[in-house]
Formats: C-alpha cells, sequence, structure tokens
C-alpha cells in the first residue's frame, strides 16, 4: 500500500500573495482612478487588496497541503503568472508607473515574494500566527466591502440653496447622451417625431456647424463644462482620472458670480468624484448601484489579474437613471431655488439598451418604413435603430417637462438660456461600427 505523505504547513502561498499585493499597488500607481478621490474607497482599495490576496493566499496553501504541494515552486506559480500577466499589459503598467513610488513599491514586492520563497528565514516564520493574521485580515476587508456597498449615497451639498442677489439670466445646459444629428428631423432625419424639440428650435438659435471633441461621454462632458479638449482638461477616459483643478468648470464660474448651481446627472461616467460637481451647491449622481460599480471600474484598471476579465463587463450593465427620475430631482432644486441658477440636466435614456416606452415604441416602429438614415446593417441593426428613434421621442416629450418646469420659475423663459446639445452619436454598421460610439465621432 502506497500513502501519500503530507508537508507540513509553511504558508508560502500565502506570504507571496500578500507580496503580491505589494507588486499590484505599485502597478496600479497607488490608484491613478479618480474615484480614489474617496477616502472611504481609498480605504476598501488598500485593506481590501491585501485582505483579497491575502484570502487567496490561504486557499491556494489548503489546496498545497490537502494534495501534498506545499512547496516553495507551487507557492511561485501565481508570483509567476502575474509577472506573466504584467507584461502583457505593459502598455497599462508603464502608463501607471509615472512616478518614483509607484515603482519603489512594484518592485519592493517582487522582491519581498522572492526573499519568501527562497531566504533563509522563510522556514522560521510561524506559519499558525501568519494564517490567523491573514484569516483576521481577510474577514475585515469583505466586511469593509460589504459596508462600502451598503452605504446608501447622498446629495453632494457644498453649501445650502439660499436667495441670491447675482443679477443675469438663469442658465440651463440639458445634454441629450448619445444623440447623432442626422436622425432628428432638425437636421433632415426621418422616421420619428420631435415636436417639442422643432419649436424649442424655431425660436432659438441653432448651430449647424459643430462636432463633438471626442466619442466618450466623461471626456466630452468635461469639454463642454470647461471649453478647453481632453489633452487640457484631463480626463481621457471614463473613470481613469479627473478633471483637472487648475481648469475653471462653468458651474464654477457661475457660482463665483453668486449664481445658484445645480447638476443632475443619469449616468456613471460624469459622477462627481471625478470633477463634475466642482462649482455645484447641489449635485446629484445618484444611481442604482453605483457603488458596486465603482469598484469593479477600479478593479479592472488596477489590478493586472482582474483586468483580463474586462471584456466580461459588457454584460453588465452599468448604472444609469431614467429620465422622468432625473425631472423629478431638477424640479426639486428649481423649487427650492432663489435668484438666478445654472443648472445642468443630462439624459442617458438614448445611449444602452434602446428599450422605450411601449407608446413610443410603437410610434417608432410605424414611422419605420423608409425612415432617414438608414442603418448600414440593417438585418443587424436595423431594429435597434428604430428602438432608439423612439428613445428620442420620449427623450422629446421628457423636454416637453423640463421646459414645463422652467416656465414655472420664469414664464416665457423671458429671463433664461437653454443649451441643448449632445456629447457625441452612435453607429448603427458605419464602417463596421455595430450599435458603438467609442471608435468613432459620428
Amino acid at each position: 500500500m502506497i500513502g501519500v505523505t503530507k508537508t507540513a504547513p509553511n504558508s508560502w502561498a500565502l506570504r507571496c500573495a500578500w507580496a503580491l499585493a505589494f507588486f499590484e499597488l505599485g502597478l496600479s500607481g497607488f490608484g491613478p482612478h479618480g474615484s480614489l478621490s474617496s477616502l472611504p474607497l481609498q480605504i476598501v482599495f488598500f485593506i481590501g487588496a491585501f485582505g483579497v490576496y491575502g484570502f487567496g493566499g490561504l486557499v491556494y496553501d489548503a489546496i498545497g497541503q490537502r494534495f501534498g504541494l506545499n512547496n516553495k515552486l507551487f507557492a511561485a506559480l501565481p508570483l509567476l503568472a502575474l509577472c506573466y500577466l504584467a507584461f502583457t499589459s505593459a502598455s497599462n503598467v508603464l502608463g501607471n508607473l509615472n512616478s518614483f513610488a509607484p515603482i519603489a513599491f512594484a518592485v519592493c514586492g517582487f522582491l519581498l515574494a522572492l526573499s519568501l520563497l527562497f531566504g533563509s528565514r522563510a522556514r522560521r516564520i510561524k506559519s499558525t500566527n501568519i494564517t490567523k493574521q491573514a484569516a483576521v485580515l481577510s474577514i475585515v476587508s469583505f466586511a469593509l466591502i460589504i459596508y462600502y456597498l451598503m452605504i446608501p449615497r447622498n446629495v453632494t451639498y457644498r453649501q445650502p440653496i439660499a436667495d441670491s442677489d447675482a443679477i443675469g439670466p438663469n442658465v440651463v445646459i440639458i445634454t441629450w447622451d448619445t444623440i447623432r444629428a442626422d436622425v432628428l428631423p432638425l437636421y433632415g432625419g426621418t422616421g420619428l417625431e420631435t415636436p417639442v424639440l422643432d419649436e424649442l428650435a424655431s425660436r432659438s438659435t441653432v448651430f449647424d456647424n459643430m462636432s463633438a471633441v471626442s466619442p466618450i461621454t466623461g471626456p466630452s462632458h468635461a469639454s463642454i463644462l470647461t471649453g478647453v479638449v481632453p489633452p487640457s482638461h484631463g480626463l481621457r477616459s471614463n473613470g481613469t482620472s479627473k478633471i483637472s483643478d487648475d481648469i475653471p468648470t462653468a458651474a464654477e464660474i457661475f457660482s463665483d458670480a453668486g449664481y445658484v448651481t445645480g447638476g443632475f446627472i443619469a449616468a456613471y461616467p460624469v459622477r462627481g468624484d471625478i470633477g463634475f460637481n466642482r462649482g455645484f451647491d447641489v449635485f446629484d449622481d445618484r444611481l442604482p448601484n453605483d457603488r458596486a460599480n465603482s469598484l469593479m471600474s477600479i478593479g479592472t484598471q488596477a489590478f493586472t489579474w482582474v483586468r483580463q476579465f474586462k471584456k466580461a463587463r459588457r454584460f453588465i450593465e452599468e448604472p444609469s437613471l431614467d429620465g422622468d427620475t432625473l425631472l423629478s430631482r431638477t424640479a426639486e432644486f428649481l423649487d427650492n431655488s432663489q435668484g438666478p441658477f445654472f443648472m445642468w440636466a443630462h439624459f442617458f435614456d438614448a445611449h444602452g439598451k434602446h428599450r422605450p416606452a411601449p407608446a413610443y415604441r410603437q410610434k417608432a416602429i410605424s414611422l419605420s418604413e423608409g425612415a432617414w438614415p438608414p442603418a448600414v446593417q440593417p438585418e443587424e441593426v436595423g431594429d435597434k435603430m428604430t428602438m432608439y428613434r423612439g428613445e428620442i421621442m420620449e427623450l422629446d416629450r421628457m423636454l416637453e417637462e423640463q421646459i414645463a418646469q422652467l416656465e414655472e420659475k420664469d414664464p416665457g423663459l423671458k429671463n433664461t438660456v437653454i443649451f441643448l446639445l449632445s456629447d457625441h452619436g452612435q453607429c448603427f454598421g458605419e464602417n463596421g461600427y455595430v450599435i458603438s460610439h467609442t471608435p468613432s465621432l459620428t
């Protein structure tokens, strides 16, 4: 009878896991992510990294002990795998290693892992104590993560809404996310009806020659609110950077002039913690499950091994707010504000899955015959483009309600300036891009 002798526990994998946490935190550049401006999230990020890696080390050690594989070679496999992944993601890594501290952190973590594996003192560390410490840290980190996810979001108040002595017109920016100009009847599009937009345009200045500076929601909106292009305001993508503190925003300018300011957004890319809340007395970026999405976004950006699962995020719908809920928030702001105000209302309804309300769905179908412009790949996205038009018709109805709210404050809108625009368009087969906009300014 052949027996298997299990090796004594030595916690090599656990110690390597903690060293790898150092390594990965260094590679992440200590979090070059706008969301990490939040202190609670910073705590969750750093403690959670050691807790999660420690938990992985405990499990790995247990597997090795169970099958008699608890040795240095077995413990080194995750280290080698992570190094391989880091080098395959070289562009992400090198982009973050832009100062001495992250480089030193990553190098120290790597050297610590090697010393724990191959140093003569590694055998003398008491495995029982380090295992208990890892278990406690893992429990604490998971508890922190759960607690963070359960904390209710609040509206950001820079100061109470108060009477203002400022003199000037009310200024309102309304952004319809992901609206391409050529589908609108205003610019020759057919297959939908936008009577409210058409009526507003008839008594407004209509711009025929404008273009987006970015096909990405965050950077494009940052340009709208700052007047400068992405290389100047610093926001290059959704969630991995912030609007530069050196660039004033429209809200800050109006606030300095004595205006009451309110911002109401419907999607994650324009949340407050990356700079969009600057200058607003009230900034409401509460979204469904936005804390969970924040952790997911940071995880895929900061940790090399998590980055390998980034493509899986396409199956997870990012949190967004429907336009009617947004309208209820703007109504509350307008009811409680006095004096000239600056307000930004961001509508995201036409961006996502293109699921208009039944009435607008049926109307879009009834108007779809011969609609212009047609989908470039009609078999694949023709129905989606029809539903996209339905979403725009629903936005037109919401515009009517938004104007009604404003007219309650200023009958006839004699002292109110409204800017209605979009951040970028949407492709329905153009250049091979199917229901996408990130690669194109269409």
